[in-house]
C-alpha cells in the first residue's frame, strides 16, 4: 500500500484533466515530440550490460525515464489538443501520433527486449528503443481513447496509460497510470500490461481496472499488480486509485482482460499451493456493488483450482463461496489452514499438495478434492457443489466421504 499512497503525491502534481480549451498550437507539438526524441537519444546512450540482463537502474537512468515519460505525455496531451476526430478514428489517431514520434504502432508489433543493436563497446542500447503506441476507442458517452505507450528496458517493457475524454472541440487527459521511479527493473509496469474500461456508460463516473506484471531477467515467475482508478472529473481534483491487489503469477503464460458494463474480469496463471502443481489459472472476475467493488464467480476453472483459491483468499471473501449452513464449521477450516500456512517455523509448514478429484453419487453436481500436507500425514476431504460458472463449497471431512468414490477427474492434470 506504501506503492499507492506515494505515487498519489505524483499524482496530485501530474493528473488533473488537461483540457483542450488551452487551445491547439502545432508549434508545441513539434516542440514537444523533438524533446521526446532528444530524451529517447538521451536513454539510448546509456550502457548495459551485454545482454541486457542488469535489473539495477542508476538513478541517472530512473531521472531519464521520469523525464521521457512526461515528455511522452506531454507530446500526447499537446497533439489530442488538435484532434478534432472522433473515437471512431482511433486506429489514425494511434498512427498519426506513432508517426509524429517515430513509434511503432499497435500491439502487434512488439518484440523482446534484446532484438537490439549492439554498440561497438559491447554494450546493448535497451533503454528507450521499441517505442510503442497503441489506442483504443471505449464505447461511452462523451467518448472515450486509450493509449498504451511503452519502450524497452532490460528484460522487458515499461509502459504508461494515457485516457482523454472528448471534451467540446478537443480531448481533456483524465488518467495517467505509470509506474514510480525504480531502483529495479521489477517496478516497471511491464511484462504484460491490459486495462479495462467500466461503470458508467455515459459521463464522468467510470473506473479503468489496470493490470500488469513486474519484468525480470532470471526467473519464469513475477509479482503482477491489479488497480481500479476513478478519473479526474470535475469534483474530484486528481484520479484516486480505489482498488489495489498484487499477488505472484507465472510469466511464460497468456494473460487477458475483458471489461463488462459493471466490471472487469482478468485471467492469468498464478502460484498454488500444491507442491505437485504449481501454477493454476485463476480468474479476478470483479462488479461494482453500490459504488463497492466485489469478487464474484468464477474464480477457477475447476474444483481442484477453486479449493487453492477458497484457501488462499480472505476468509470475507472466501465466505460468499461458502454453504450458507458450514459457514461456522468452514471457516474454522479455513483458520486452521491459514495457521499452518502462516507458522512462523518454517518447518510447521505443511507441504500441501492436492489428490484424487472424485464425482460423488446422489448429487450429480458434487464432487470430492482430497488436500493433504507432508510429512505430517494431514489429510482433509471438501466436497464442492460444481454450477453454472461457480462453485460452492459445502462440507469438509477429516475423511473421505463413502458416497464420493468416483474415478479421478482430474487425473495428472
Amino acid at each position: 500500500m506504501k506503492r499507492i499512497a506515494a505515487f498519489a503525491l505524483l499524482v496530485l502534481a501530474m493528473s488533473a484533466g488537461v483540457r483542450a480549451d488551452d487551445g491547439c498550437s502545432q508549434g508545441r507539438v513539434k516542440a514537444a515530440a523533438e524533446k521526446v526524441k532528444a530524451e529517447q537519444a538521451e536513454l539510448l546512450g546509456v550502457g548495459v550490460g551485454y545482454g541486457g540482463t542488469d535489473t539495477g537502474v542508476p538513478v541517472a537512468t530512473q531521472n531519464l525515464i521520469r523525464g521521457f515519460k512526461d515528455s511522452l505525455a506531454a507530446t500526447a496531451d499537446a497533439f489530442m489538443d488538435c484532434e478534432r476526430g472522433g473515437a471512431g478514428d482511433a486506429k489514425g489517431i494511434e498512427t498519426r501520433l506513432a508517426d509524429l514520434l517515430g513509434a511503432g504502432a499497435g500491439d502487434s508489433v512488439r518484440k523482446p527486449a534484446g532484438e537490439l543493436v549492439v554498440t561497438d563497446q559491447g554494450r546493448d542500447k535497451i533503454y528507450g528503443a521499441n517505442l510503442q503506441i497503441a489506442a483504443r476507442a471505449e464505447e461511452h458517452e462523451p467518448p472515450l481513447i486509450g493509449f498504451k505507450i511503452g519502450f524497452d528496458i532490460p528484460c522487458g517493457m515499461d509502459e504508461m496509460l494515457l485516457i482523454y475524454q472528448s471534451s467540446g472541440n478537443g480531448w481533456r487527459r483524465m488518467i495517467r497510470w505509470q509506474s514510480d521511479p525504480y531502483s529495479q527493473i521489477s517496478g516497471a509496469f511491464g511484462d504484460f500490461f491490459e486495462y479495462a474500461v467500466f461503470g458508467e456508460r455515459r459521463g464522468d463516473d467510470w473506473r479503468v481496472a489496470v493490470a500488469h506484471g513486474k519484468p525480470w531477467c532470471s526467473s519464469s515467475s513475477s509479482g503482477f499488480d491489479l488497480d481500479v482508478l476513478r478519473p479526474a472529473t470535475g469534483a474530484i481534483a486528481s484520479q484516486q486509485t480505489v482498488f489495489h491487489k498484487e499477488a505472484a503469477y507465472w510469466r511464460d503464460m497468456d494473460s487477458t482482460m475483458r471489461g463488462e458494463p459493471d466490471g472487469f474480469e482478468l485471467r492469468l496463471n498464478v502460484t498454488s499451493l500444491s507442491s505437485r502443481s504449481d501454477r493454476k489459472v485463476a480468474i479476478y472476475h470483479y462488479r461494482l456493488h453500490q459504488g463497492q467493488l466485489h469478487r464474484y464467480q468464477p474464480v477457477a476453472e475447476n474444483a481442484r483450482d477453486f479449493l487453492d483459491e477458497w484457501i488462499q483468499a480472505d476468509w470475507n471473501e472466501a465466505a460468499e463461496w461458502t454453504a450458507r449452513n458450514s459457514l461456522g464449521s468452514l471457516g474454522k477450516e479455513h483458520e486452521i489452514i491459514a495457521d499452518m500456512m502462516n507458522a512462523r517455523e518454517e518447518s510447521s509448514r505443511p507441504e500441501l499438495s492436492y489428490g484424487a478429484v472424485q464425482a460423488c453419487s446422489g448429487k450429480q453436481k458434487m464432487v470430492q478434492v482430497e488436500l493433504n500436507g507432508a510429512p505430517t500425514g494431514w489429510f482433509k476431504y471438501f466436497q464442492i457443489e460444481q454450477g453454472k460458472d461457480s462453485f460452492t463449497l459445502v462440507s469438509g471431512s477429516n475423511a473421505p466421504d463413502p458416497k464420493c468414490t468416483g474415478p479421478d477427474l482430474m487425473g495428472d492434470h
